[in-house]
């Protein structure tokens, strides 16, 4: 049995899944039942292991070579993705091959995220994070009921129903549980916080804030052990008091409940083990966030950041479980080239608009009057670096063009259906420009990204790529035969 025999026993009608089993033949899922392949002679042990490795890329096979058991998935030239598991079975090594191509695309595909009114509650946390992107924020108080309360009102004023009660830590607030039921009087339907968990470990608060109105809390834990997260977040005892609080949470029925986590340096090899671990607890839904140059995170850059082109194959192996059908997972903040193979995870694209509000003055003084932000030379770290070389491109020529559709998709049903023959829009600076309309005209027009694939395209100097939505739904588009450079 080789990778060839594999790709002929799989794309058989309604196969699956295979799993070789030594000493066995092939073993065929064909409709949900499970059979043996006739005619196949059974494998032995040396066959399957190496029949794994043969299925990895390069990277794979560097980060993987010295474990007896892995997931992945595969991520070679011309070969189609499955989702492949190593493991031993009664102590002889065993594989199982499943296809992937009829994996459930993400729920923001299906509809965009429903959008969210972000409320501050507090300049302070009692966890010292060393990836916190907002510790220059941290001044050490909680905003007065009467900021807050304008706050949720400005977000009802524009007919929005959901917010989510931030910080800081929002749960020091010493008025949390009243802000909670003020915001529900106002007629926010939908209640989230975003929380590291330490005070809902006491059962009574976390009680008291779900009567009050509390419908949704996402977790911030950023290690599967106590070692992992504590030196993370800098915080002895935090890991277990999030864990006891998430697992009360789980307890309450329709509470929503999820986990947020950082990737970084830190925790990037052991991030599948992470959501391994709080599937068990009982999470469906994940938000990993990738770690940016800021705060905290650019004082121990040399302890977060990390080569992501290098780690690939571990991230993948986390990602891998969007792919079961009953896991959500949302990334934000990773550039969309990483994800590739998994485009339906890239942040839907208009959560620009939160990144750039988040720091408003910093970025409004950017594209009105040319002050660089003071993260500039930060770029290569950060995900807003191709929009931020367009703040700066306007600045400098005063407009900002279209890009054009690239030649290989000029025949896609999509880009067939949406032309209009109308001529490509133009961005002109003036001095009333809006952060929200640079924002607005870069996703519509610029947000263009390449794939891998990009690299061997004669046209790749001049070509900006594929819109970023078009790679959301289909994937990073491939050249067309005569558009690759040959090597002689």
């Amino acid at each position: 049995m080789n990778v060839k025999g594999l790709l002929e026993l799989i794309s058989q009608k309604n196969i699956t899944d295979i799993h070789l089993r030594t000493g066995f033949p092939p073993i065929l899922r064909r409709q949900g039942m499970l059979t043996l392949a006739t005619g196949i002679k059974p494998v032995v042990a040396g066959q399957v292991r190496r029949l794994a490795f043969d299925l990895m890329d390069k990277k794979q096979t560097k980060a993987f070579q010295n474990k007896e058991e892995i997931d992945f998935s595969t991520c070679l030239e011309g070969l189609p993705r499955f989702k492949v598991k190593l493991f031993k079975q009664e102590g002889q090594p065993a594989l199982t091959l499943r296809d992937l191509s009829k994996s459930p695309q993400h729920p923001s595909l299906n509809s965009p995220p429903v959008k969210r009114h972000w409320v501050r509650l507090t300049r302070v946390c009692n966890d010292k994070c060393n990836f916190c992107l907002d510790s220059e924020a941290q001044n050490g108080t909680s905003l007065p009921m009467h900021a807050i309360l304008e706050d949720l009102k400005k977000g009802r004023d524009q007919g929005l129903t959901r917010v989510v009660l931030s910080g800081g830590e929002p749960t020091v607030h010493p008025d949390f549980i009243e802000i909670v039921r003020k915001t529900r009087e106002l007629g926010y339907t939908h209640i989230q916080t975003v929380t590291n968990g330490r005070r809902m470990c006491y059962k009574e608060f976390l009680l008291d804030c779900v009567v009050a109105g509390l419908t949704e809390v996402t977790f911030s834990l950023h290690g599967h052990t106590p070692e992992l997260h504590d030196s993370q977040t800098g915080s002895p005892g935090s890991f277990l008091q999030g864990l006891v609080a998430l697992r009360q949470a789980l307890q309450i029925p329709k509470l929503i409940v999820s986990v947020d986590t950082v990737i970084s340096r830190q925790n990037v090899r052991h991030l599948r083990d992470i959501l391994d671990f709080f599937i068990r607890q009982g999470v469906r839904e994940f938000d990993l966030l990738q770690v940016i140059p800021f705060g905290a995170a650019w004082d121990n850059q040399d302890l977060l950041f990390y080569d992501v082109e290098a780690e690939l194959p571990h991230l993948r192996r986390a990602l891998d479980l969007s792919k079961r059908g009953d896991i959500v997972i949302w990334t934000n903040r990773l550039k969309p080239q990483y994800l590739e193979g998994y485009e339906d995870l890239i942040q839907p694209p208009t959560k620009l608009h939160d990144e750039y509000k988040g720091r408003g003055l910093m970025f409004e003084n950017f594209l009105k009057l040319g002050i660089k932000p003071t993260c500039w030379g930060r770029c290569p770290h950060c995900f807003l670096e191709n929009s931020c070389k367009d703040i700066l491109k306007i600045q400098q020529e005063g407009q900002l063009n279209s890009y054009p559709v690239p030649e290989c998709l000029k025949d896609h049903p999509e880009t067939l259906i949406v032309q209009d023959g109308s001529a490509c829009p133009t961005l002109n600076h003036r001095p009333d420009i809006q952060m929200k309309d640079f924002v607005n005209f870069y996703i519509q027009h610029r947000y263009f990204v390449k794939g891998s694939a990009c690299k061997n395209c004669n046209l790749n100097p001049t070509c900006a790529g594929a819109h970023i939505e078009h790679v959301r739904r289909y994937g990073f588009p491939k050249p067309k035969p005569w558009m690759l450079t040959h090597v002689s």
